[in-house]
């Protein structure tokens, strides 16, 4: 994973298991020249299951929102720190190119399919409300549905995708798109690191859905038998007790 400064060439690695500082001291990997910078104004730790920004003097913001302590980070994230912007870049992102993206032009709808295949905003006015068919910016950028998949089509719009600059590509489950104020999370489970076995895949949940709106009756019997078999085994055992008494007596 790398931080990158916006309008600039400059990438600092974020070390394995290691801490990455920003601030203006000669002791910061990142430093920033500006007088509202601390020495060590915040970092950023590899522990291993995550990335932790932690705020180490004067509050920051990451993807527009204020953080007076620290947060998780995640590729794709941006970080503010006074005029400057930085985003964390995934190093290790390949983007696929959509080659032919005139087959979309004439897709304005689509309709809407199982609730864990599509794109969830996280941040504005829709903030975690999930979108489950086509996705249009009023900037005239696009995400369409196709087949299984999304397609981002950035009409020469200035896009970032898990931290990198892209044009025209096929999205994956958990990539996160950055444009301008506005962040998106990819959530498209089936086709990414998903088996086609899990409970989570698009077609296994449209197909639990479809059986439980159609459940036959036989199955309500024995599941209805299963529940009240026990005081049936109660009352076998007292005329079995019954039995016993009066062939003694």
């Amino acid at each position: 994973m790398k931080l990158t400064i916006e309008h600039s060439d400059a990438a600092f690695d974020i070390p394995l298991k290691g801490v990455l500082r920003i601030g203006n001291d000669e002791d910061c990997q990142v430093q920033l020249n500006r007088p509202e910078v601390w020495g060590v104004h915040a970092s950023i730790t590899d522990t291993g299951y995550g990335y932790v920004l932690k705020i180490e003097s004067a509050p920051i913001r990451v993807n527009g929102e204020r953080i007076e302590n620290g947060c998780l980070l995640y590729a794709g994230d941006g970080i503010e720190v006074s005029d400057i912007k930085m985003y964390l870049v995934d190093d290790n992102y390949i983007p696929k190119t959509v080659k032919q993206t005139d087959a979309f032009e004439d897709q304005q709808s689509a309709d809407e399919h199982s609730s864990v295949f599509g794109i969830r905003p996280l941040s504005g006015a829709h903030n975690g409300q999930f979108v489950k068919s086509h996705f249009h910016h009023a900037d005239g950028w696009h995400i369409y549905r196709s087949e299984g998949q999304l397609a981002l089509v950035t009409n020469n719009q200035s896009i970032r995708v898990n931290g990198q600059s892209v044009e025209n590509i096929w999205l994956k489950n958990g990539d996160r798109i950055a444009y301008k104020d506005l962040l998106l999370r990819v959530e498209c489970p089936g086709h990414s690191g998903f088996s086609k076995f899990s409970p989570s895949h698009p077609r296994n949940v449209m197909l639990s859905e479809s059986l439980n709106e159609t459940s036959p009756q036989p199955a309500k019997t024995a599941q209805s038998w299963r529940t009240h078999s026990w005081w049936i085994t109660l009352l076998l055992g007292l005329l079995l007790l019954i039995v016993v008494i009066l062939s003694l007596s």
